[in-house]
């Protein structure tokens, strides 16, 4: 089968194993940033990544084709599910492990195709994490510096969680395991102090949030009532 021939009979089931393989990318991507994973997604390392995923989706779409009257037959009348599997069916062979064996020194090390996929995840990801780390850093030391009394911000910071309706339980319980942390960390200023607690309320609030919590936070201390 040419390749014209084999476009103009599987193209949009194609490019809907395409998307399927890149969501999954995208999913992972999104578990990993939780303040804005739609800047995450959109980066170039981002899509690097999912462009990756739905090129192997893509190159299983065709093997299922190619094989269908051998191994996958069920599937040779039944485009969308032929899409389906090799979308995510793919992902779930990518992350394979054959089997694993142990250095002399303990340490373990898998072998498989796992192993490409998350160096190039582990790639990525490193890559996303450097680009996120400048302007987070920056959003947060702007806004602490403004507070005149960043001593009494970690109790409003803990009482403005309630505003969150879906927060689960583990992330109300692991912010406020950092401001308790921070707070027992007396040698720590209390400007640097915020700045860690800042950090993990700005994955939880994202940038928007985040910093209308801190307008409100900053009119709050300087509040001669407060």
């Amino acid at each position: 089968m040419s390749l014209n021939l084999f476009l103009s009979e599987h193209g949009v089931w194609l490019l809907l194993s395409v998307i399927f393989g890149a969501s999954v990318g995208a999913a992972e991507l999104v578990a990993r940033y939780r303040d804005e994973p739609q800047i995450v997604v959109t980066s170039w390392p981002g899509l690097f990544y999912m462009s990756l995923n739905g090129l192997i989706s893509a190159a299983a779409y065709g093997l299922v084709v190619y094989y269908n009257d051998r191994i996958f037959v069920g599937l040779k009348s039944d485009r969308l599910m032929t899409s389906i599997v090799a979308g995510f069916g793919s992902m779930l062979v990518m992350r394979s492990k054959l089997f694993s064996f142990k250095t002399e020194g303990g340490d373990t090390f898998a072998v498989g195709p796992d192993v490409v996929l998350s160096t190039f995840l582990r790639s990525m990801d490193r890559r996303i994490d450097r680009n996120r780390s400048s302007p987070r850093q920056k959003l947060v030391y702007e806004s602490v510096k403004k507070l005149n009394d960043p001593s009494r911000a970690p109790d409003f910071i803990r009482i403005s969680l309630a505003s969150y309706q879906n927060l689960s339980d583990a992330e109300k319980a692991e912010l406020d395991g950092i401001i308790r942390e921070v707070k027992s960390k007396t040698d720590l200023p209390p400007q640097l102090q915020v700045m860690a607690i800042c950090f993990g309320l700005l994955n939880v609030t994202g940038e928007k949030n985040f910093e209308a919590l801190m307008a409100q936070l900053k009119e709050f201390l300087d509040s001669p009532e407060a």
